[in-house]
């Protein structure tokens, strides 16, 4: 909550042994989902910050940190439960976060350190340390397309390193910006394998 003049004040505290190491709000804002260093993700709710749910990975015996936590954003078809979650040993998952059964996923041959939804479609982006980002059809969890730096070494066309942060571009479906180690944003283009500039 706002007290004005830019101060924020917390309205709820939510408490956990293990470190959060990426959090959001539900499009309703009712829930927040936060991914933990053991693996583990879980669901609170926003007013109470009472944990409601949690996700738990069955395939690993040591912890694997959560890199990054999506509420699916569809607008035209209303609130939905489906989680995107990242992790470092590769996993790409998607939950279901009212029953806490996974859904789908896919395994990388990399670490994943983020993703990203398309804002319309039913797609999204994953981004990882070797320096390309991955476009997925949700629906098959398929990778229908690699963004990555061309093969002329002097042309800056892509990332050089481990590629943290992306973002869809709010009004233009087929454009995207990121991020990483290697202190270049790119804008790239669905249909371009190469970045833009």
């Amino acid at each position: 909550m706002s007290k004005g003049k830019g101060e924020i004040v917390a309205s709820v505290k939510i408490q956990n042994e293990k470190d959060a190491l990426c959090c959001q709000y539900s499009n309703n804002k009712q829930f927040i989902v936060a991914g933990h260093t053991d693996g583990v993700v879980r669901v609170y709710e926003s007013q109470t910050g009472n944990q409601v749910n949690q996700m738990t990975r069955c395939d690993v015996k040591d912890d694997v940190p959560v890199t990054s936590v999506h509420f699916k954003s569809q607008p035209s078809k209303g609130e939905t439960t489906t989680i995107l979650t990242t992790y470092t040993d590769g996993k790409v998952i998607l939950w279901n976060y009212e029953t806490g059964k996974m859904i789908k996923q896919v395994e990388e041959n990399r670490q994943t350190l983020g993703a990203t939804y398309h804002p319309k479609l039913s797609k999204f982006l994953t981004l990882g340390d070797n320096s390309a980002i991955y476009l997925y059809d949700e629906e098959t969890m398929k990778r229908e397309q690699t963004y990555e730096k061309g093969m002329v070494s002097s042309v800056v066309d892509g990332h050089s390193s481990r590629v943290f942060a992306a973002l869809f571009h709010p009004l233009q479906q087929t454009e995207f910006v990121s991020g990483g180690w290697d202190s270049v944003v790119h804008f790239w283009d669905l249909r371009q394998p190469n970045s833009l500039r």
